[in-house]
């Protein structure tokens, strides 16, 4: 599988505008960020994103989407959208919408599983 990933970085914590960090960065690994934890790009690893020694929180939960590839329909490849703040704006973010919208969900299946 080929992942496609896309950094974006909110410029303000309301988190209605992005914009592109870097290039589009090309993988066969899968990738791992999780809601809420620093990351720094390495550049050995994704090259020239973002300012050197930066630190960014993953402020959005990953969006995953299929790529289609007209040339070869039977190949599988994913887009990856990572949200990026950086790290020194982190506490001014409120909880990203997915989060809180996952987090009633799963307590109000507890609450039906105990009720």
């Amino acid at each position: 599988m080929n992942y496609l990933i896309r950094f974006y970085l909110y410029d303000d914590p309301s988190r209605q505008n992005v914009r592109q960090l870097g290039s589009d960065y090309w993988t066969k690994k899968p990738p791992k960020f999780i809601y809420g934890l620093p990351y720094r790009l390495e550049p050995e690893e994704f090259g020239p994103i973002g300012a050197p020694y930066q630190v960014y929180v993953l402020a959005n939960p990953v969006l995953i989407k299929p790529l289609l590839d007209r040339a070869s329909p039977g190949r599988k490849r994913l887009l990856v959208n990572v949200f990026l703040a950086r790290l020194e704006e982190w506490g001014w973010f409120e909880e990203a919408q997915e989060v809180k919208l996952k987090e009633q969900k799963g307590r109000v299946q507890v609450s039906k599983a105990n009720g």
